[in-house]
């Protein structure tokens, strides 16, 4: 993750290919109802912005199983997983030092 704050962005060049294919799932599905700022500010502060539970494969199951049954998000079975696994990879990215 680059920048500080509000400007925190998620740099698709800093994942490994395999990677990036998540990221792009990530990215399309995530930002139909929000902005990036949401997840990103999970990843970074390791809270979940509304409900301010740990960001970790279980809470985020859940919380993704939720943006699921938004009609807008086009989030079905497959992708949610993809998301929950690149968010899971992401997160342990961001808590390295």
């Amino acid at each position: 993750m680059l920048g500080v704050g509000k400007a925190h962005v998620l740099d698709r060049a800093h994942f490994p290919p395999e990677q990036q294919a998540q990221y792009d799932v990530f990215t399309a599905k995530c930002t139909r109802c929000h902005s990036m700022e949401r997840p990103i500010a999970a990843l970074v502060t390791g809270n979940t912005p509304l409900s301010n539970d740990p960001v970790n494969k279980r809470t985020l199951k859940v919380y993704v199983a939720r943006m699921m049954r938004k009609a807008k998000s086009g989030i079905d079975k497959p992708g949610a997983k993809i998301i929950v696994n690149f968010m899971v990879y992401a997160r342990a990215l961001a808590i390295e030092p």
